[in-house]
């Protein structure tokens, strides 16, 4: 008799999910950060130089807004490049904005031929 599995009579798989919390102290008001950290053209200041991070995405407004997308290429392994796509789907303002990344080069690939 096989073990337990899916529908293929494969193992069931179960990857640990790992939350990092962490905390910084910035000498700035709450709006002031706001200001910068809501503002889609500030990315590249708050991403570390070694990831070669670069905004695609032309003509970014001012501030972030639900329904957003930003595309930008980053340089995390060996200087090769990895093309993103982020959408900002939620914007509570003054209080926090989520990005959910909608497409990576890191995807993989199957050809069938």
């Amino acid at each position: 008799m096989g073990r337990a599995g899916d529908q293929h009579g494969l193992p069931e798989l179960s990857m640990a999910v790992h939350i990092l919390h962490t905390k910084q102290i910035i000498q700035a008001t709450r709006q002031e950060a706001w200001d910068f950290f809501s503002n889609p053209r500030n990315l590249a200041k708050v991403t570390p130089p070694e990831l070669g991070f670069e905004i695609l995405t032309p003509d970014l407004p001012p501030r972030m807004r639900e329904g957003m997308m930003i595309a930008y290429r980053v340089r995390p392994l060996l200087g090769v490049p990895m093309t993103w796509l982020s959408e900002i789907t939620l914007v509570e303002e003054g209080v926090r904005f989520i990005d959910e990344q909608r497409f990576t080069t890191e995807l993989p690939a199957h050809k069938y031929r």
